[in-house]
C-alpha cells in the first residue's frame, strides 16, 4: 500500500505542470522567464482598474521586493491585447485623474501581449479561460533594460514567460 501511495505521489508531482496548464484559469496563472527569473502573477481586474482592463498582473523581479504592476487591455477580440507595466504611479488619484506626464513617468513597458500555443501566437485568453503554456510580452526585455530599473545589460529579462504554476 505504501509503495502504491509513493508511486501515486511521484506520478502526480511529475504531471502537475501539465495538469496546471490544462486547468489553471488565466487570472490565477504564474509564469517565469528563463534568463533572470522574473515572474508574472495574474489576477482578475479590480473596480479601481480602468474599464477596458481584462487582466492585471505583478512582475516580480528577483532580489527586489518592489513589484511592478501591470495591466492587459483587450479590445473585444478585434485588435491585439496590449500590456502596460508601471511602478510608483500616484495612488491617491483615480486612474482617470492621473495626467499623461504622471503616467509616462511611472511606465516602464508597453507592448502587445500574445499567448504562445502549439508553436504559434494567439490572442490572450479571458481571465476565466485556461492559461496558455507561454506568454510573449513584445519588447519587454529591451524596454526594461533602458528604463533605468536595471544596473546593467546582464540583468535584462527575456520576452517569453512560461507557465509554472497556479494560485489556488
Amino acid at each position: 500500500m505504501k509503495s502504491t501511495l509513493t508511486a501515486l505521489a511521484v506520478t502526480l508531482a511529475l504531471t502537475a505542470p501539465v495538469f496546471a496548464e490544462d486547468v489553471c484559469p488565466m487570472e490565477r496563472a504564474l509564469y517565469t522567464e528563463r534568463d533572470q527569473g522574473y515572474g508574472l502573477s495574474f489576477f482578475a481586474p479590480t473596480n479601481r482598474d480602468m474599464a477596458n482592463t481584462s487582466l492585471r498582473f505583478f512582475v516580480v523581479r528577483p532580489g527586489d521586493d518592489r513589484n511592478l504592476s501591470g495591466t492587459i487591455s483587450g479590445n473585444m477580440g478585434v485588435s491585439r491585447d496590449t500590456g502596460v507595466v508601471r511602478r510608483d504611479c500616484p495612488e491617491d488619484k483615480a486612474p482617470a485623474d492621473i495626467t499623461d506626464a504622471e503616467w509616462e513617468a511611472c511606465t516602464y513597458w508597453t507592448g502587445v501581449v500574445y499567448a504562445l500555443v502549439d508553436g504559434g501566437a494567439e490572442m490572450l485568453p479571458f481571465g476565466d479561460e485556461p492559461a496558455p503554456p507561454a506568454i510573449l510580452l513584445t519588447d519587454f526585455g529591451r524596454q526594461i533594460r533602458y528604463s533605468g530599473l536595471l544596473d546593467g545589460p546582464a540583468e535584462t529579462p527575456w520576452d517569453v514567460f512560461t507557465l509554472n504554476g497556479c494560485r489556488w
